[in-house]
């Protein structure tokens, strides 16, 4: 519904990315079919929400609300369905911040696969990869 709200534009934008995310993983788990021996298939999604503008994380405290500019926030959303509970967690990130953003993404990803690798063979392959936050 589009009343020309920005504040409900916004939301609504929210909402979209979890439907994807949804879609995508449903396309996933229709279009699979077991053929025998299979490797290990993990789909990791990255819903992400990229600004031109601005970015401001407001924080409340007793009398006021502070408002400070960030490059990137996490916004968590819930929704409740049919007896259950999905939690979907969206990167809201500054145009600028795109680079810096997908390092961290990469660097996620080869830990990931680092801690998968180590589980199916041992201590082998994580060589100079850090699993502290960067």
């Amino acid at each position: 519904m589009d009343d020309g709200n920005p504040r409900r534009a916004h939301y609504d934008s929210f909402r979209k990315v979890c439907d994807v995310v949804d879609y995508q993983v449903q396309k996933n788990f229709t279009n699979w079919r077991f053929d025998g021996d299979e490797n290990v298939n993990i789909e990791i999604y990255y819903p992400v929400i990229i600004l031109q503008g601005e970015l401001l994380e407001a924080r409340e405290t007793k009398k006021s609300v502070t408002l400070r500019s960030a490059a990137h926030l996490q916004f968590r959303r819930s929704v409740a369905t049919k007896g259950t509970s999905v939690e979907y967690q969206i990167d809201v990130i500054r145009e600028q911040h795109l680079l810096k953003y997908l390092e961290l993404v990469d660097g996620e990803l080869e830990r990931t696969g680092c801690l998968l690798r180590r589980r199916h063979m041992g201590k082998l392959g994580c060589h100079g990869i850090s699993f502290l936050p960067t």
